[in-house]
């Protein structure tokens, strides 16, 4: 086996004397691999003249040892130094580089996703006032032989609650009605669709949740019959910017 072309000595021993030792071995791996290299390109003779003008221009304030006196940081030069050294090892490793780096977005991503579905989960809801002390009835039982377990309890069971445990401050029940189709919104001669569903409550649900009251008396929703609540969007396609109430 052929022995590999050795640079010359002399400027890797000077520059062990004046390098500072977390640099040394990065630089003179570089300077040995890049000499390698120039051979094959150029040949010996020349390779050995790049290798001295390599080292000669590694005098830079960063990478020297201190000598005495009080010496300042040059942020901008490391900055270099290094930005220079990780482009030289993309440029040398494409396919290990590139497979890194995909594989570091991929992971950014899937963390990214995760974080923000946690976040959602743990926000949900989370300006109610009282959101700790806010519950939900979940009904189980048998169909025939099927068993299920969902939210959903009986008309009746609000008001129950409220009689039966004095710990219970309020109380509220919700349901909802879904058209496949669009829900037509009238009033007077304002006629148009909407999609989504309708929801039935009664005058507890603005004592247990903390939705804001635009317009209107806060006290009073829901109180008796026929009585509405329309979301803001759909209360200005309907009266515009008059007063609906």
């Amino acid at each position: 086996m052929d022995k590999l072309p050795t640079p010359p000595q002399w400027p890797m021993r000077f520059l062990r004397r004046i390098i500072k030792r977390q640099y040394l071995e990065e630089i003179e791996g570089d300077m040995e691999e890049r000499f390698q290299e120039d051979v094959e390109r150029y040949g010996l003779q020349k390779a050995r003249r790049l290798y001295s003008w390599d080292s000669i221009k590694l005098f830079h304030p960063v990478l020297l040892k201190k000598v005495g006196g009080d010496h300042r940081l040059n942020q901008l030069g490391m900055f270099q130094y290094h930005l220079a050294f990780v482009l030289r090892r993309l440029r040398r490793r494409k396919v290990y580089s590139l497979t890194s780096i995909i594989g570091l977005s991929v992971g950014l991503a899937c963390f990214y996703g995760v974080f923000t579905w946690w976040q959602y989960l743990q926000d949900y809801d989370g300006f109610h006032h009282e959101v700790e002390e806010i519950h939900a009835i979940r009904a189980s039982g048998k169909n025939g032989v099927d068993a299920f377990t969902g939210l959903a309890a009986p008309l009746l069971s609000a008001e129950l609650l409220q009689t039966t445990f004095p710990s219970v401050e309020a109380a509220t029940y919700t349901a909802f009605f879904f058209n496949e189709k669009k829900i037509k919104v009238a009033y007077e001669q304002q006629t148009f669709y909407e999609e989504g569903s309708i929801m039935v409550s009664d005058s507890g649900f603005f004592k247990v949740f903390d939705f804001p009251i635009v317009s209107g008396d806060a006290s009073t929703p829901l109180h008796a019959p026929h009585q509405v609540v329309l979301s803001e969007p759909i209360a200005v396609k309907l009266f515009g910017s008059a007063d609906p109430i």
